[in-house]
């Protein structure tokens, strides 16, 4: 218990809710993994809202810069994974959403025209 408790830095002054600007809350990989698998479902869940996907990406992102400051090999693969799978279905989706937009494209099958004649 004593590795999760938060580390004090005596040289940084302290902020006006009583925390130290230096004090870090260290991340081990046992809380770590877990976390990144619940943001992976967030981002990557199919009925999962756009606010969601939003706050877990923003989520995995300050991961990805923690884990690169604190140089942590497995976090920063696996964040730097989830932010790729990220920007993959963000383009797909505006690819799509472009290509459904065009006007050539016909969104219904037309009906045939049936012209009447009169004897």
């Amino acid at each position: 218990m004593r590795n999760l408790e938060i580390h004090h830095d005596p040289e940084c002054e302290e902020s006006p809710k009583g925390i130290a600007k230096g004090d870090r809350i260290p991340l081990p990989w046992e809380i770590l993994q877990p976390t990144l698998r619940i943001l992976g479902h967030c981002l990557m869940g199919p009925l999962i809202s756009q606010e969601v996907k939003d706050a877990a990406s923003f989520a995995v992102r300050c991961l990805y810069a923690r884990a690169s400051h604190d140089l942590v090999p497995q976090a920063i693969l696996v964040t730097r994974s989830l932010i790729q799978l990220d920007n993959r279905t963000r383009d797909a989706i505006t690819s799509a959403s472009a290509v459904a937009s065009n006007v050539n494209t016909p969104t219904k099958a037309k009906k045939p025209e049936i012209l009447l004649v009169s004897k």
